[in-house]
């Protein structure tokens, strides 16, 4: 059951939307001393482009249309971005049109480099180092996924791919921290086929992240369970009785009904003497984590940003964005993800497979 503060979400990322399109066309207008008639042609082609998106969102699995809108928003974030700087250095000097000229051809390049880029899925290797706890756990190696977003961009191939990548590593145990589906996802059984072939001695677990309840939570929670993945909310389980492994429930499932993250029902059953895995979808939880003497906790949902303003914005949004952290006694990781969010598109950082493992 969606709640008026969803609503209200939707309604201000369209009005945003929007509003980027009317600066970029204020900017392109006054840039190039566009005459009435190119400023028409502009205005229309920048209108038929802001279309591309809610049109595919509200056709459903229209998939070359939700394919061009989700390039175009990529397109119409960095270049609102290089205009915006443009802009600014445009208060100090006074060569407008050729800045515009500049911002335009930089959009261009940064938009096609991120495209090709968001296609590599580079495998970061970690070693976690030993503690009181991992005494039995030397050598032990598991996989992190996450921001998988399975559904109409990123499809079956796609994750044949990724499955056959992580299967080669030859890990102990898979992770997977939410956002496993898109909200648009394609509940089909050859994704869940896929997704059964992840090979590991101990098994694939995962927490839920927000886009699970988009897609609709009741049917994210089948199709996860029926792909073989232990989902983990707000509860635990141990593998040799050597690691816990912990999944707390997602804080945007609040607007769909649901309890929300509870630590204390999680780790009701968690051992503190034991190494402790704990899996937020949001990297939020920090403190948490260190309260319940968490050794390791593992997180997405930023996707480093992905492209710009998002990968400036995302930084000042959340304390541990990216990367490997001292958190407590214990570490932390978020990860900038294995797929991608709307735009196939990445500028400055990589989609990613993490290996684990224990010294």
């Amino acid at each position: 059951m969606r709640t008026p503060s969803f609503y209200i979400f939707i309604f201000t990322a369209l009005a945003i939307y929007f509003l980027a399109h009317v600066y970029l066309f204020i900017s392109l207008k006054t840039g190039l001393s566009a005459s009435r008639s190119t400023s028409f042609y502009l205005a229309s082609l920048l209108l038929l482009m802001a279309v591309l998106y809610p049109l595919s969102r509200f056709l459903g699995r229209a998939e070359l249309l939700t394919y061009l809108g989700s390039i175009w928003l990529g397109v119409l974030a960095i270049s609102v971005t290089v205009f915006f700087a443009k802009d600014l250095f445009s208060i100090f000097l006074s060569t407008k049109g050729l800045f515009t000229y500049v911002a335009i051809i930089l959009s261009l390049l940064i938009s096609v480099y991120s495209f090709v880029n968001e296609g590599k899925i580079r495998v970061k290797e970690i070693s976690l180092p030993a503690n009181e706890n991992t005494v039995d756990l030397k050598g032990m190696t598991f996989v992190l996924l996450s921001d998988l977003h399975l559904g109409v961009i990123k499809d079956y191939n796609w994750l044949d791919g990724v499955v056959k990548k992580v299967n080669s590593l030859d890990p102990d145990f898979i992770i997977i921290t939410g956002d496993i589906l898109d909200d648009r996802a394609i509940f089909d059984g050859k994704y869940s086929d896929a997704l059964k072939r992840l090979k590991s001695k101990y098994g694939v677990f995962a927490c839920v992240g927000n886009h699970e309840y988009y897609a609709g939570i009741d049917r994210a929670i089948k199709f996860i369970t029926n792909s073989k993945i232990d989902l983990l909310i707000n509860r635990s389980t141990t593998i040799n009785n050597n690691i816990y492994i912990v999944g707390v429930d997602d804080k945007r499932g609040k607007g769909f009904g649901s309890t929300g993250p509870d630590f204390v029902k999680a780790f009701t059953s968690v051992d503190k003497n034991k190494y402790i895995i704990l899996m937020s979808h949001d990297p939020s939880y920090y403190k948490e984590a260190a309260t319940f003497n968490v050794d390791l906790m593992l997180s997405g949902h930023t996707h480093a940003g992905q492209i710009p303003p998002a990968e400036f914005i995302v930084p000042l949004m959340f304390k541990h964005s990216y990367g490997l952290y001292k958190n407590g006694k214990g570490l932390g990781y978020t990860t900038s993800g294995t797929g991608s969010w709307g735009p196939p598109m990445r500028f400055l950082n990589s989609s990613e497979i993490v290996k684990f493992t224990f010294r």
